[in-house]
């Protein structure tokens, strides 16, 4: 639980802010308007006088299907779905593979944006079970025991999700910001696409303010 919390709601956007002792987070998440993509937005402040050190990790479970399709027989509908990374532009994808003739395949991305504090370094994971570990839940998952690290395992896994984790250096009364794009596309060039074009915070800013113009 953090020592304070609060949240707004906005035509445009959604806000939520969190005190946990000297670090202040704000998280803002919009639709961009003329794309298929949302973007969370994570701000990072520390008022203390020390430098601190930040994962900062992302979770979604996949699923490219429609929902009573899914919740009907979820366990055979992920056996459709491959992930992947691709490296140049530091994203992971899922694809749902037709089952038909008359389907046509289905491209999710999810990519993450850091300001200069951050490293390079992109770590990981599309297994929900290896993110959970053994009998675990969201609650508590292996994957932010101490010293954990995510697997980087992609292909034809039996549970797929969307993670991504960025590790920050803050120090004292620094600001560093981090942004996650969910997207889906019918094609993989088209997924690549969203990734490549909000990659950089002039772009995710561009995209805040086209919202609220469209709003």
């Amino acid at each position: 639980a953090a020592d304070k919390c609060a949240s707004e709601f906005h035509p445009d956007r959604a806000e939520f802010r969190r005190w946990d002792g000297d670090v202040e987070t704000d998280c803002a998440v919009c639709v961009v308007p003329d794309s298929d993509a949302e973007i969370r937005a994570i701000t990072l402040v520390n008022h203390g006088r020390r430098t601190r050190e930040f994962e900062v990790t992302s979770y979604a479970e996949v699923c490219l299907n429609a929902r009573r399709a899914d919740q009907a027989h979820p366990a055979f509908a992920k056996l459709f779905l491959e992930t992947e990374f691709d490296p140049a532009c530091g994203a992971l994808l899922a694809r749902r593979r037709p089952r038909g003739a008359n389907e046509h395949p289905v491209w999710a991305v999810h990519s993450s944006v850091a300001s200069a504090s951050s490293s390079d370094d992109i770590d990981y994971e599309t297994d929900r079970v290896r993110f959970l570990g053994r009998g675990r839940t969201q609650a508590n998952p292996a994957a932010l025991d101490p010293g954990s690290r995510l697997s980087r395992t992609t292909g034809a896994v039996l549970d797929p999700i969307f993670s991504l984790r960025r590790r920050v250096s803050l120090k004292p009364g620094m600001t560093t910001r981090i942004a996650y794009v969910t997207g889906a596309a019918d094609t993989r060039e088209a997924a690549i696409g969203i990734a490549k074009r909000l990659h950089g915070f002039e772009a995710i800013d561009r995209a805040f303010a086209a919202a609220k113009v469209q709003c």
